[in-house]
């Protein structure tokens, strides 16, 4: 579902008349309303838990000699899909005509400062890493072209707010949130149960908590990293 059909779908089910929103920017009252709660819905889910698979990406990039930096794609940063977090366990260094890879330690930032005081006079292959919100750095200072790889979380991903353009008006309309389709709806109900609440309804509050609590438990199910637990002890 679209940014738009989210908002004509939580319209619908709160009850209010008419056709809802024509569009997601420019709205006055009830349109508004609607348009604000699934933008906030919508960021809500992605910020209840730091490890959704639907916003786990990889990085895999080549470094060059002497660049410690390695700057997300632009295409991904247009998206708004920067650094939120990383997988620590999943980085990685390969040489060229290496034929294994070697873990790469991230590095907390009370312990950086140091290793960069040290990369003017130290140069070879990667051990460590750490980031920003768009790119990844890696210390030592690389000598040749080393192979990067490792997975990150994104930021949440917003419906943003618009600049009353026509065409940036229909962009923002047709903007469709980065998780599975089947799940779109739970955005809607979460949407629903906080007008419902600003109506002060309680029979459309009990019934969109209901109906979104089933959809995030399956969501829960399918989208967070499987537990796994270690072998039985002796």
């Amino acid at each position: 579902m679209t940014f738009l059909e989210l908002c004509r779908a939580a319209y619908t089910r709160i009850g209010y008349s008419g056709a809802g929103p024509s569009a997601v920017t420019d709205q006055s009252a009830q349109s508004a309303r609607v348009v604000d709660y699934v933008e906030q819905a919508w960021l809500e889910i992605q910020r209840s838990r730091e490890n959704w698979k639907f916003m786990l990406r990889r990085f895999d990039q080549v470094t060059e000699p002497g660049i410690t930096h390695l700057a997300l794609p632009s295409t991904e940063v247009a998206k708004g899909d920067v650094i939120r977090s990383v997988e620590k366990d999943s980085w990685y260094v390969r040489g060229e005509t290496e034929k294994t890879s070697a873990r790469l330690c991230y590095l907390p930032a009370d312990h950086r400062r140091a290793i960069e005081e040290s990369d003017e006079h130290y140069t070879g292959r990667p051990n460590y890493f750490w980031h920003d919100r768009k790119s990844v750095r890696v210390s030592p200072t690389p000598d040749r072209a080393y192979r990067i790889t490792g997975d990150y979380y994104i930021t949440p991903q917003t419906f943003a707010s618009s600049d009353g353009a026509d065409n940036r008006q229909r962009e923002l309309s047709q903007k469709v949130p980065e998780m599975p389709e089947e799940y779109h709806i739970a955005i809607v109900w979460l949407a629903v149960r906080s007008l419902a609440a600003f109506e002060g309804d309680g029979n459309a509050f009990q019934m969109a908590d209901g109906e979104y609590r089933k959809l995030f438990n399956q969501i829960c199910t399918t989208e967070l990293p499987t537990i796994r637990y270690g072998a039985p002890l002796a």
